[in-house]
């Protein structure tokens, strides 16, 4: 019975030649692994570089300026997040702040309201109005260079717009409250992936197919 088991051990036992090609194998696929990886994260990061530039960055820029740059601006909010939405994700990784793409389509909104009250009082109060002294007169802009008489003009503007007037305030706040937001997003998805904000380059300096 011995010799038996012996005799069955010695038959399949593996060589050292099959143990070598075993291990040759297992290393080749193992390097082909790293590979691939590598090759997958360098993708991830040059897609995830491009959406910085082209939506990330630029809309923080946005969010950082002051009432009275927004004029044109909720047309970039609704391609920034049209972008994302198409071209945001990698391997079903999502590349950009979760929530950032209903915010940015509810500041949009929110921002074509703003530019609709600020052309009809353009329009209303034509040739001399300015929107910067109707926001300081809301409170929503520090005086600078400007008179308190200018600005208590604008006071008296607003009494005669009544209701108008208070829901443009509304308008206003709620568009700072959505930009706030979209900003912190991004800063903390910045500070999260060790992102840096960069100027907007063309599209032509990435490749359409590529991503």
């Amino acid at each position: 019975m011995l010799l038996l088991i012996v005799s069955v051990s010695l038959l399949y036992a593996p060589t050292a030649e099959s143990s070598f090609t075993l291990l040759g194998s297992l290393v080749t696929s193992l390097t082909l692994l790293v590979l691939i990886w590598e090759r997958l994260r360098e993708f991830a990061v040059r897609k995830l570089e491009f959406l910085n530039r082209r939506a990330l960055s630029p809309v923080l820029k946005i969010t950082q300026s002051t009432f009275g740059f927004y004029y044109g601006q909720s047309e970039t909010f609704h391609k920034t997040s049209k972008l994302l939405r198409r071209r945001g994700r990698y391997l079903r990784i999502m590349l950009y702040p979760k929530g950032i793409v209903a915010s940015l389509e509810r500041a949009a909104e929110a921002m074509e309201s703003y530019q609709k009250y600020e052309k009809e009082f353009a329009d209303q109060f034509a040739p001399n109005f300015l929107i910067r002294n109707l926001l300081i007169a809301l409170d929503l802009l520090p005086r600078s260079n400007e008179s308190i008489q200018e600005i208590e003009k604008y006071k008296e503007m607003l009494s005669s717009l009544k209701q108008k007037g208070k829901a443009f305030l509304e308008v206003c706040q709620n568009l700072e409250e959505l930009l706030e937001g979209i900003r912190k997003e991004i800063v903390d998805f910045f500070e999260a992936n060790e992102l840096e904000f960069v100027e907007e380059t063309s599209l032509t300096a990435y490749s359409r197919a590529t991503y």
